[in-house]
């Protein structure tokens, strides 16, 4: 394993000339060796984190044989380029085929000198390198001069300790230079395998526009998803002393709410569970401030009250029938303060709901909300996914035989804004509330938020909310 792995197998590769046509085993071969063992002993005794540095040389290939595919994709797997250069390298036919296989590699034209280090082991003039290994100027790149200007034998040449002051301050200079080009390629690299996988990965889809929402998302200073107030649940006062009005429906609203559920499940009258239980999640919804609660599906709950009131209203004990009267005329009373549930409705009308909402994709999507709860998702967002989800008790028709009151029966008050399908409507505000609930998400994710792990959460949930998109397109 090399430094530069996965990206690369070798950090450097040894490009240079034996030195003997006749033997392959002169001296520059020896020099060159014991270059490449001093490098490498001084990298790994001061910069621990190259311990698997790989410096690669042919230590043990005839030079007269060809050059084999697997040296080829050895020096086209390589990091960074090591030239010894001396006068047989420039003549050498082999080391000039490496030089270009190399110089495929390298798809920057400026980034070429970053990437090839020249090693002077003998003098040779620079004019005569090969053009790559010249800029446009005729400069030569990085440069590393092992011997002196005037001389024609390396430092340390045959085991000679001359000038041991100068071959150690060349060697320094070598390794820190490697080491930083190693990081600085390293970085660069995984910063271009990052970019390369996020082309090839399908990139999470896009939430649907202008769809309205029963409930809204947004982001937590702690970096989290909640709900938070819409729009379409603050109230609006369009005549004088409307705001008194609008506490005072609330406040009876839910008064009677909790008291006909108080009275259900003492057994005081017979009726179905379904009522105490619809009426605790309707005054649940039922805003308190206008930061709280959501009118909307307070709204859905009450239709899911009147639809079962109408179908049972001449069975149902006219006390219980005569609060749920009362309740949902003032309840009717509070829409006038949130225009927005008539759009809402609206949009459920003119859907084409009849197609069913893919539930488990739904339920998938719920899951992963909740797996990923508290840490990204506040607990109430996966609650009011769950609480939208739950099926539409069933409307019972009335039993004709069933024994009734001679007592007049109080009806349940015309709605309004009429009759609305309420599985069509629920099917809207579950499909609707997973888009808010994705856009959310995706303006996390294209905010850059740095909560560690976002990216799982992205890819936890995106195969789930996608055929849930594709519905909510397709009823639009």
């Amino acid at each position: 394993m090399a430094y530069l792995s996965p990206h690369f197998v070798h950090d450097v590769f040894v490009s240079f000339s034996h030195g003997d046509p006749r033997t392959g085993n002169g001296p520059l071969k020896k020099w060159t060796f014991e270059l490449l063992h001093d490098l490498e002993d001084h990298i790994l005794a001061i910069n621990p984190e190259f311990l698997d540095l790989d410096i690669w040389r042919d230590e043990k290939l005839d030079p007269t044989l060809q050059l084999t595919p697997e040296l080829k994709a050895r020096v086209k797997s390589s990091g960074i380029l090591f030239i010894v250069m001396s006068p047989h390298y420039m003549k050498s036919r082999r080391c000039n085929d490496e030089l270009t296989w190399f110089r495929e590699e390298i798809r920057d034209r400026a980034q070429d000198s970053e990437r090839v280090f020249i090693i002077r082991a003998l003098r040779t003039d620079a004019s005569e390198w090969p053009e790559f290994l010249r800029d446009e100027r005729g400069f030569a790149p990085i440069s590393f001069y092992f011997h002196h200007p005037q001389n024609d034998t390396p430092y340390h040449w045959a085991g000679s300790r001359e000038n041991d002051d100068e071959y150690l301050k060349c060697l320094g200079t070598l390794r820190t230079t490697l080491t930083k080009r190693l990081r600085e390629l390293r970085d660069r690299a995984q910063t271009l395998a990052e970019i390369n996988r996020l082309i090839e990965e399908p990139r999470p889809p896009a939430p649907v526009e202008n769809v309205p929402s029963a409930v809204s998302f947004g982001w937590t200073s702690k970096g989290t998803i909640t709900i938070v107030a819409g729009a379409q649940n603050w109230p609006v006062f369009p005549f004088k002393g409307g705001q008194q009005d609008h506490a005072n429906r609330l406040e009876a609203s839910r008064a009677l709410a909790t008291d006909t559920v108080r009275s259900l499940r003492s057994g005081k009258w017979n009726a179905r569970s379904d009522y105490a239980e619809i009426l605790d999640q309707y005054a649940a919804y039922l805003p308190k401030q206008p930061e709280e609660g959501n009118f909307l599906l307070a709204d859905a709950e009450a239709r899911v009250i009147r639809s079962m009131f109408a179908a049972e209203q001449d069975i149902l004990p006219v006390p219980l029938a005569a609060k749920l009267k009362v309740l949902l005329e003032q309840h009717i009373g509070l829409r006038a303060y949130y225009p927005a549930t008539e759009e809402f409705y609206e949009s459920v009308r003119s859907g084409h709901l009849e197609t069913p909402l893919p539930m488990d994709a739904v339920e998938g999507f719920i899951h992963g909300v909740k797996d990923n709860s508290p840490t990204f998702f506040e607990p109430t967002v996966a609650d009011i996914l769950e609480n939208t989800a739950q099926p539409i008790p069933a409307i019972l028709p009335v039993d004709l035989q069933a024994p009734k009151s001679d007592i007049a029966q109080p009806a349940p008050p015309p709605d309004p804004l009429g009759e609305v399908d309420l599985e069509k409507s629920r099917r809207f505000t579950l499909g609707s509330a997973v888009n808010a609930l994705w856009k959310a998400v995706r303006s996390g994710d294209e905010a850059g938020k740095t909560v560690e792990g976002w990216s799982k959460v992205i890819a936890t949930l995106g195969p789930n909310v996608v055929p849930i998109l594709d519905w909510l397109r397709s009823v639009l």
